[in-house]
């Protein structure tokens, strides 16, 4: 497709220029060319059209990005796309985990407390959808407290803390009906354990 003979060209580009100013360029580039399929993808949702380029080639064009220019204004923007990609297409674990790296690679970033909320979110959906994995808990808790914290002035510091609160009351209800199970099973002693 277009697409891909654009992104070979600017491979290509990029390689010849590794050392110089139009580096950046090629750079730049690719991050558009990158971010408009994903931009085209996500509006594909709603519309049933055949894809121009494959999820994995998406991927792999956002990896090259982060890995040839690591320092650059390009990698954390396109690390986030490659943790929205793979929200987007509901692997949870790998969006979490590529949140996680913007989070840490990049913690002074503008995304970053946006990827740190996200992180608290996937998993509070995880248990809004009917999990009862306690680590799902408080692993969300966790992610929400990190956001309060180091970002307290973002947009997103309220918003987590309002999440805490539901999360809170989610856990004080699982504790709840655990101490009621074993209180039924005659199970006193870790009836209050869980009471407390």
């Amino acid at each position: 497709s277009t697409l891909d003979r654009s992104w070979a060209a600017s491979e290509v580009y990029k390689r010849q220029h590794k050392s110089s100013i139009s580096f950046m360029r090629a750079i730049s580039n690719q991050y558009k060319i990158a971010n408009g399929v994903l931009s085209e993808k996500k509006e594909k949702k709603l519309k049933v059209l055949p894809d121009k380029v494959r999820d994995s080639e998406l991927l792999s064009w956002f990896n090259s990005i982060i890995e040839s220019a690591p320092f650059s204004i390009y990698s954390p923007l396109a690390q986030f796309a490659l943790a929205e990609s793979y929200q987007n297409d509901k692997k949870i674990s790998l969006a979490i985990a590529s949140y996680q790296k913007l989070v840490d690679k990049y913690p002074n970033h503008k995304l970053s407390s946006e990827a740190q909320y996200r992180i608290g979110d996937i998993a509070r959906k995880q248990i809004n959808l009917g999990s009862r994995d306690s680590a799902n808990i408080t692993h969300a808790k966790n992610a929400m407290e990190d956001v309060i914290v180091a970002y307290e002035n973002s947009p997103r510091a309220k918003e987590a803390n309002i999440a805490l609160k539901q999360l809170n009351s989610i856990q004080g209800t699982q504790l709840y009906e655990t101490g009621l199970f074993y209180e039924k099973q005659n199970q006193l002693r870790s009836a209050v354990i869980y009471y407390e």
